[in-house]
């Protein structure tokens, strides 16, 4: 992976005002991963956009990680479903 595709945790934490915690919790959840590259750890700059939404549920909303995680699990079956009617939309077009 190139070095312009990731992120230091710590310079994240610096940047967001976060707790480095916070972080390591959405990685044993499997919300994020967490790159480690000798002594430092990483995270994509793909999963930023995640982790920003992440830090909102958990900031704005006051929702744990645990909450966190049935939240995107539900966001990501609603995409899910959302495709499968677009999907089913298309065939129905054919018969009309």
């Amino acid at each position: 992976m190139e070095e312009e595709n990731r992120i230091k945790v710590e310079n994240v934490c610096m940047f967001y005002e976060i707790d480095p915690a916070f972080i390591y919790t959405l990685d044993e959840s499997g919300l994020i991963e967490i790159i480690h590259i000798a002594d430092d750890e990483f995270i994509t700059v793909q999963a930023l956009n995640r982790l920003e939404k992440f830090m909102r549920l958990h900031q704005d909303l006051h929702i744990n990680a645990g909450g966190i995680e049935a939240v995107d699990y539900l966001l990501q079956k609603i995409i899910m479903m959302q495709k499968e009617i677009t999907g089913l939309r298309n065939r129905l077009k054919i018969y009309e």
